[in-house]
């Protein structure tokens, strides 16, 4: 790793601020989604299932992973490697080395979060499979990711310690391999449930809103293309300048993973605090052109969250003792609210 730093006409630039604000935001929404649906859980007394334990401790170790990122900003990440003391720019590499980890771990658990979900709602063979083939890829690429980060230097200090003579794989090249895995993941994962959609006997209006809930999670997506970008930027040279990119994105990546496997849970609790969202009430319009606009908007709000009958049908075999048959009626809506109820 280079020790002679670039000459640059501004050496005092302070990017800190900003990766301040950006921490704060998105570990403030992620702590909220996190919050969200436990309540929703509490509304409904229904038990914690895998899914749940899963993503919160995705959830403590994103946190573990924002707490890093305000670490780094203390020791200098954000501003150029000239006014950055040596033993300040060893931590941060420290760090970052310690972050990949936390990194794997945490998206990894969400993943798997999300495809227990999945497979409560659909619970077919079929797709049980694919879940469990996707799960496997996901489990082999976050074993892979920290033992290759481990192992990328010889010795493995110089993977920080830019006064130890070393042999390292080129690092960018290195976050790029397994950015792109990653990203391959998030696609199959946001796929899967598309499959299962579309064979269901709805309005098209329908299989397009639901087909929406499932791919919100397809800002992760975005949030990794961006991270690539930020790597692809990288100088190692003025590396406490150049990796700001790197460490916001892997922050937003990992809170944004943890809103996004928590989203389609929140349905009991936003008809608790809004529950014009889901019953008509003594405010609904009494005209027939009032009740038509009414009826039209409530089949609008209504096909986002509820899938038809025919998943009823499909899921009517599933153990419903079982804790993670509540996230069923989490998003087929008033559908069989009784038996979730029951749980």
């Amino acid at each position: 790793m280079p020790t002679m730093p670039p000459t640059r006409v501004d050496i005092h630039g302070d990017r800190r601020p900003e990766m301040i604000r950006a921490f704060v935001v998105v570990a403030t929404l992620s702590t909220i989604a996190v919050i969200a649906r436990l309540a929703s859980r509490r509304l409904k007394q229904i038990p914690l299932g895998a899914s749940d334990y899963t993503i919160i401790c995705a959830f403590l170790l994103c946190w573990a992973t924002n707490i890093a990122g305000f670490l780094q900003v203390h020791f200098g990440e954000g501003r150029h490697i000239e006014v950055v003391p040596s033993a300040n720019v060893i931590k941060i590499i420290q760090i970052t080395f310690a972050c990949e980890m936390t990194y794997t771990i945490t998206l990894v658990l969400a993943k798997i979060s999300i495809l227990y979900l999945y497979r409560s709602i659909f619970p077919g063979r079929n797709f049980r499979i694919a879940t469990n083939l996707i799960g496997a890829f996901v489990l082999c690429w976050g074993i892979s990711v920290p033992l290759i980060t481990i192992f990328s230097c010889k010795p493995i200090d110089g993977s920080w310690d830019i006064t130890v003579p070393s042999s390292c794989i080129n690092r960018r090249n290195l976050f790029i391999g397994f950015a792109v895995f990653n990203i391959l993941a998030d696609v199959f994962i946001l796929a899967l449930p598309m499959m299962e959609v579309w064979k269901l006997q709805m309005a098209l209006r329908q299989k397009f809103m639901i087909s929406g809930m499932f791919l919100l999670g397809g800002f992760v997506c975005i949030a990794s293309v961006l991270r690539i970008y930020f790597i692809l930027s990288m100088d190692p040279k003025d590396l406490t300048w150049t990796y700001v990119g790197l460490v916001v994105w892997t922050v937003v990546e990992l809170n944004t993973a943890v809103i996004s496997a928590c989203l389609p849970t929140l349905r009991p609790l936003i008809l608790y605090l809004l529950p014009q969202f889901g019953t008509s009430g003594p405010g609904t319009p009494t005209s027939d052109h009032a009740m038509r606009t009414f009826k039209a908007q409530r089949q609008e709000r209504d096909g986002f969250w509820q899938l038809s009958d025919s998943v009823s049908s499909r899921v009517a075999g599933l153990n419903l003792k079982h804790p993670e048959a509540g996230h069923i009626s989490d998003i087929k809506g008033n559908t069989n609210v009784e038996s979730s109820n029951a749980l």
